[in-house]
């Protein structure tokens, strides 16, 4: 996702990606986890531009009751030229456990675009350089690199590599694969 183009969310992976709109989009995201209704992803984004810039404003809450995660986003991204962005993001992290508090802090985000050929693209992306830490022990939030690339291997069709890396664990390799059947209906599938 760190070298896709036009993804809604992409304020999350990269925000080099967000998109310059004539108009404002809103997108929102709805799952649940291990099979137990009240613990649900839930994330709403709007992605807009001001200014001849691009923006993007997301709002995300991962929980239940007991155990709350929210998080609130905004990034842009700047163009140096067709071939080269560079993107930012920074985010508010709240973290609520019952009859243990709350707490939150702020994460800075970079991300990076290079079209190196027409068919080829490279995307980067570095969360947490702040080294933000939460709650009382202060514990780090995870710092995470994503280095991907994308091949546009027929008209809508795309391949995408990523490297990903949480500096606290091994590697991860990721392969995607997205053809659009209809007019902004894609079939993605990946590992």
């Amino acid at each position: 996702m760190v070298a896709a183009n036009g993804i809604p969310f992409a304020i999350y992976y990269n925000p080099a990606n967000i998109i310059l709109s004539d108009r404002v989009n809103i997108y929102a995201g709805y799952r649940n986890f291990y099979g137990m209704p009240e613990i649900y992803q839930a994330d709403i984004v709007s992605n807009f531009s001001a200014l001849n810039t691009p923006f993007s404003l997301a709002f995300s809450k991962y929980g239940n009751d007991l155990y709350s995660e929210i998080q609130i986003s905004i990034g842009s991204n700047i163009s140096f030229n067709p071939d080269f962005i560079i993107g930012a993001s920074l985010q508010l992290y709240s973290l609520t456990i019952s009859n243990y508090g709350s707490s939150s802090t702020w994460g800075l985000n970079i991300g990076m675009k290079y079209n190196v050929v027409e068919k080829i693209s490279l995307g980067a992306h570095v969360t947490n350089i702040n080294n933000p830490t939460i709650g009382q022990t202060n514990e780090e939030l995870p710092k995470t690199f994503s280095l991907g690339v994308r091949y546009d291997i027929f008209p809508k069709s795309v391949i995408l590599f990523e490297l990903f890396r949480d500096i606290s664990y091994e590697q991860d390799y990721r392969c995607g694969f997205e053809y659009e059947i209809l007019n902004k209906t894609n079939l993605r599938i990946g590992i």
